[in-house]
């Protein structure tokens, strides 16, 4: 990526770690629809122009689309996978509501208590991060450091051997889309050389004052 302008990659939210693009909201060259519920970030490509999120806050709430004002805010950014709210835990957590990574979650449900209380006990410790998932397009981690999938990625191919039980596991990994995040866009097992050429026209394009604003290419 040395060949491509680092004020470029800069404002396209480039993450070389996880090879993932994060371009700004109304960016001229990557263009998507975003919820219109105030802190959302998430593409809402329905008429409601709501994702399907914010849709089921809505309902919970009791409020209609003209009401969108007095909905709060989503709890946090869906840029990045959010870690475990365990001080010093590196891992990603199993889902937003849950708070804790796979590993602690299933000690909190062992121990029987709720997550404050998981947090505050004295053996409750921070754990490093897993390792990558193993879907050759996927930036998150594993579920476990033994593990293969993240967590998207284990609950995919469940129901792809379901669908397949002679699945190719091996192909699956190298065929199967990343696990989306909202206006994120990942180039992780693409050739460095092809990422570099796209980012490359890109910059070119995004110097031209002629640019014009192309289709929606964000996940959802």
């Amino acid at each position: 990526m040395a060949i491509v302008d680092k004020a470029f990659l800069t404002e396209m939210g480039w993450d070389p770690e996880r090879a993932v693009l994060s371009p700004p909201d109304g960016h001229r060259l990557v263009v998507r629809p975003v919820c219109q519920v105030d802190g959302c970030s998430t593409t809402a490509t329905n008429a409601r122009r709501i994702c399907f999120s914010c849709q089921a806050r809505l309902a919970a709430a009791g409020l209609g689309d003209d009401q969108l004002g007095l909905l709060p805010p989503p709890g946090r950014s869906r840029r990045a996978p959010a870690t475990c709210v365990v001080a010093g835990c590196a891992r990603e957590r199993v889902s937003g509501p849950a708070g804790l990574c796979r590993a602690h979650d299933d000690q909190r449900r062992c121990l029987g208590v709720e997550i404050d209380a998981f947090v505050a006990h004295s053996d409750t410790v921070g754990l490093p991060a897993s390792g990558p998932c193993l879907v050759g397009a996927c930036p998150r981690q594993r579920r476990h450091p033994s593990g293969c999938y993240c967590e998207a990625h284990q609950l995919r191919l469940r129901h792809a051997r379901r669908a397949d039980p002679a699945l190719d596991e091996l192909r699956w990994r190298r065929t199967e889309p990343a696990a989306s995040l909202g206006g994120q866009v990942s180039l992780r097992g693409v050739d460095s050389l092809v990422v570099a050429r796209s980012s490359t026209g890109s910059a070119s394009a995004a110097s031209w004052n002629g640019s014009r604003p192309k289709k929606p290419t964000c996940g959802p």
